[in-house]
């Protein structure tokens, strides 16, 4: 026998009506509306808060970096995590200076003027650019370091400067010690120099080791010998600059992974870099390493060997020929 109270499995599916007066419900039952889903796009709450939505920053690309400082984009426009790695790359790549454009002649006055190719064999070389997209002289220094509302030299680094009959504009933009420009150097100098120089360490390290060689101690005096001749060395000298270089290229790669907010992709494309320079070092630096080397040898008075000369292998003796085996040949 079928309960009465049993009802059908669709009733489990009913909608329950919320509290409503009489009139409602009835005309809710005589004209049923069929019900739409409509997926609205999320609203902020009363209080104004929004969902919590962390955006990575953008991603710059240092390939395509414009070379033309006409073209750049302001370095305060890069995202604060990529400005180190902008001034890095512009760093590599050093001031553009096409001495091989055809600079355009502007009249001022009765006479026409334009950028001197010169300029750029002067004392102005570190730090003068040439735009040829803009045909007008920049600051390549400015624009990698110079304070933000600093005022002065801006004609340098945003607009560019083309008033080629006003050379002493060129000449005074460098100005006194205390210049936004000299500022600019010194924090130039700050971000490409290393923490402590291994060069100014081993120069006070020798002068140590000498002073405890003239103690009357025999024992201490032949340590301290030993240990001087060693770091008076050539292969300490050249390894110890080749590590200075080294860390000179992933000293910022390092800091940068040491960050707890770095983004993933930034630090990828700083591991490119870092694997550019170094192998940039490899193929191209060698001539550069060893002037370095040389100099810092004849300057303390270390005995600079000869490249050309034989290699010997220490602890062997130097292979000589038999003097007896040419006449023995002839006398045959």
């Amino acid at each position: 026998m079928k309960r009465s109270n049993t009802r059908d499995i669709s009733s489990f599916f009913t909608k329950k009506s919320t509290t409503k007066n009489a009139s409602q419900v009835q005309t809710s039952e005589e004209n049923p509306i069929p019900e739409i889903n409509i997926t609205r796009a999320p609203q902020p709450s009363a209080q104004g808060s929004s969902p919590s939505v962390t955006i990575p920053p953008p991603v710059v690309d240092i390939v395509n970096l414009s070379h033309d400082p006409g073209k750049r984009k302001k370095l305060i426009d890069f995202h604060p995590n990529e400005r180190d790695l902008v001034r890095r790359m512009y760093i590599q790549r050093g001031p553009c200076q096409p001495v091989d454009h055809v600079f355009p002649k502007t009249l001022f006055g009765t006479k026409e003027r334009r950028f001197n190719v010169k300029w750029f064999d002067s004392s102005w070389r570190p730090w003068l650019e040439y735009s040829v997209f803009k045909d007008a002289a920049f600051c390549f220094i400015c624009y990698l370091f110079k304070a933000e509302n600093t005022a002065g030299g801006d004609a340098f680094v945003s607009e560019g400067f083309k008033a080629w009959n006003r050379i002493e504009t060129i000449r005074d933009h460098v100005g006194k010690h205390t210049s936004s420009h000299n500022n600019a150097v010194i924090a130039m100098e700050l971000f490409t120099k290393q923490k402590g120089s291994i060069v100014t360490a081993l120069s006070k390290q020798t002068d140590e080791i000498m002073s405890a060689y003239q103690v009357s101690d025999t024992i201490d005096s032949n340590k301290a010998q030993s240990i001087t001749h060693l770091l008076m060395s050539f292969d300490f000298v050249f390894v110890a600059h080749l590590m200075v270089a080294i860390f000179g290229i992933t000293n910022e790669l390092n800091v940068a992974l040491q960050k707890h907010d770095q983004d993933i992709v930034n630090a990828m494309s700083m591991v490119d870099i870092t694997k550019t320079s170094l192998q940039k070092l490899r193929d191209e630096g060698w001539n550069l390493h060893m002037d370095k080397v040389t100099s810092f040898m004849v300057k303390y008075g270390v005995e600079v060997p000869n490249m050309e000369a034989n290699y010997i292998v220490p602890g062997r003796r130097m292979y000589r020929e038999n003097p007896y085996k040419v006449s023995r040949v002839e006398n045959v």
